[in-house]
């Protein structure tokens, strides 16, 4: 049986750089390798005056009935996947896929690392609480010719508007932007999508409430959806 954990951790924006405990710097936050190729690397800064002691773990990434679960793999492995880095220092991980094989379709992965408790002296060390951070990037496996294709409704649920999205393509996509527009008064409707909401993954589909106060569907209206995704943008 597969062990699945609930991704309920922050994840990382994909345009700027990401700092780790006001401290660690990672390189690059997004990963994306052919199918063909076998290793990608990882890279680590330590800015700050202390060392940090990591762990780096990779867990397959799936979606279902519109939540984001990882999934322990031995798909990819990372090395060192422990580490301790010393003040100011860097360090170049190795990722590497175990069984490099063709795919069909792009298959999705997670880094995570974990930011570990330091040795406690109980002598010297004062009663403030030390916060652990974890950081999640995403990491991608993509056959050359793979590319998403949305198609995307509007439903109403116990009287909610919600988008459904589905991507039948064999790439992820991530939407950067999303808003429903009502023809007949002209109206626009903006939804919330973010880094953590935002990805849709191939063969996959979910679904986003319209929280706006203001939406009342009418069925004599007629609306237009409206997505801006990192590849291309849709209307429907």
């Amino acid at each position: 049986m597969k062990t699945v954990f609930k991704l309920t951790i922050g994840l990382f924006t994909l345009t700027c750089s990401t700092a780790f405990a006001a401290s660690l710097r990672i390189s690059p936050i997004k990963m994306q390798l052919a199918d063909t190729q076998q290793a990608t690397s990882l890279s680590l800064f330590n800015e700050s005056a202390e060392s940090n002691h990591l762990q780096i773990r990779v867990f397959k990434w799936v979606q279902k009935n519109n939540q984001d679960q990882l999934l322990a793999t031995d798909d990819i492995v990372v090395s060192p996947p422990i580490v301790k880095l010393a003040s100011n220092t860097a360090l170049n991980l190795r990722v590497v896929r175990q069984k490099p094989v063709a795919l069909t379709d792009e298959h999705a992965y997670r880094v995570i690392i974990d930011e570990l408790p330091h040795p406690i002296d109980r002598d010297t060390t004062d009663q403030s609480v030390n916060v652990l951070l974890r950081s999640s990037l995403p990491l991608f496996i993509s056959p050359k010719k793979s590319k998403a294709e949305l198609t995307a409704n509007l439903k109403i649920q116990d009287k909610n508007g919600v988008i459904h999205i589905s991507n039948s393509g064999g790439r992820h996509t991530f939407i950067k932007d999303l808003n429903l527009m009502d023809r007949s008064t002209n109206k626009t409707y903006k939804i919330k999508v973010n880094t953590i909401n935002g990805y849709i993954l191939a063969k996959q589909q979910k679904e986003f409430l319209i929280e706006d106060p203001g939406f009342i569907y009418n069925p004599q209206h007629t609306y237009k959806i409206k997505i801006n995704t990192t590849d291309r943008n849709y209307e429907f």
